[in-house]
């Protein structure tokens, strides 16, 4: 998280390149074949989300772990008591407790999913076969590379009508209920 994403992009570049990069070299010596990581349709947008996972997941991790220190031990110990198993614990206790943290890193991971853009334009440019093209690049290109600045607006308006809407949705459903 602490990464700026250009750089970690840059990396991931070097890393998933299918001629010199260690991922490949690693697949090489296991006797797999070599992957085009970032030059096949299958498989470039995958490679996006590796890299959006990898950047990511200390954040909501430590996100995660800050809500399940406050998850009172004693509701687990008379869980136990009462015979509830690791399931029945984790679904009727560990789930509902955690519906603040879970809350809000759903809601920064669909902002942050829908405003992709650095990634995308260090590593794939879009392509290949425009299978990573998102509505932020294509905004930028429409704008800068093409002169239509009215559409690109128009773009990024709804790209935040998107945002708005779907990140209201997770609030909502995540929404403290009153007590029955």
């Amino acid at each position: 998280m602490v990464t700026s994403p250009v750089a970690a992009a840059t990396v991931w570049t070097w890393m998933l390149n299918s001629h010199y990069g260690p991922i490949n070299e690693i697949l090489h010596a296991l006797g797999l074949p070599i992957q085009p990581w970032l030059g096949s349709p299958r498989t470039a947008l995958w490679s996006l989300v590796l890299l959006t996972t990898w950047q990511y997941l200390g954040y909501f991790t430590t996100i995660l772990i800050a809500g399940l220190t406050q998850v009172p031990r004693e509701y687990y110990e008379a869980a136990e008591i009462d015979g509830a198993g690791m399931a029945t614990r984790l679904v009727r206790i560990t789930i509902p407790l955690l519906r603040r943290p879970l809350t809000f890193a759903t809601a920064i991971c669909l902002i942050n999913g829908l405003g992709v853009f650095d990634a995308v334009n260090v590593l794939t440019k879009g392509g290949p076969s425009d299978t990573t093209n998102v509505v932020t690049l294509h905004a930028v290109r429409t704008a800068f590379d093409f002169g239509s600045a009215g559409r690109a607006a128009a773009m990024t308006v709804v790209l935040l009508a998107a945002v708005v809407v779907a990140v209201g949705t997770v609030l909502w459903m995540g929404r403290d209920l009153p007590d029955a």
